[in-house]
């Protein structure tokens, strides 16, 4: 009966991740390959995650993630882990992202499900090697827009705690 219920969870298990890769262009994934390739390179670990197929690493601590889809041109996500919502001030939260999104070029500030925020860069590529040109360039800009939203975050909770 283990044996059995074993292969039964092996079996779907398969089902389900080569769904989530078949949701994916050919293209998307050949990016994702070259790309993993090259952070592996740079001596990063990187590593595709299973439920959503995008491609995982952490710089310094900081977990990173990379979306790809669509192609010619390929469609990227670039995700930096942020700041957790927990005991913040939700109104001063929400207007430090939206800060973000209207001063700072190129970087996006989305609060998640979590009621966390996340930093992005989305960009459509036309070679892997722009990309890679590209790539710690993205790191920063996307260092960049946390410390302006820990700023403006700051800002706003002063402001909203004085009107109380």
């Amino acid at each position: 009966m283990k044996k059995v219920m074993l292969l039964f969870v092996l079996m779907f298990a398969s089902v389900v991740l080569y769904a989530q890769d078949d949701d994916m262009t050919q293209e998307a994934k050949n990016y994702r390959a070259a790309f993993k390739t090259f952070l592996k390179e740079e001596g990063f670990s990187p590593y595709i995650d299973d439920e959503d197929g995008s491609l995982c690493f952490k710089r310094e601590g900081i977990q990173f993630w990379i979306y790809f889809s669509e192609d010619s041109p390929v469609y990227i996500e670039f995700h930096r882990a942020g700041l957790s919502g927990e005991d913040k001030e939700t109104t001063a939260f929400y207007l430090a992202a939206n800060d973000i999104n209207k001063d700072k070029r190129c970087a996006k500030a989305v609060v998640n499900d979590n009621d966390d925020v996340e930093f992005t860069v989305e960009l459509y590529s036309t070679s892997v090697e722009q990309l890679k040109g590209s790539f710690y360039r993205y790191l920063r800009v996307m260092s960049v827009a946390r410390e302006y939203f820990t700023e403006r975050y700051n800002h706003y909770e002063e402001i909203l705690s004085n009107n109380r």
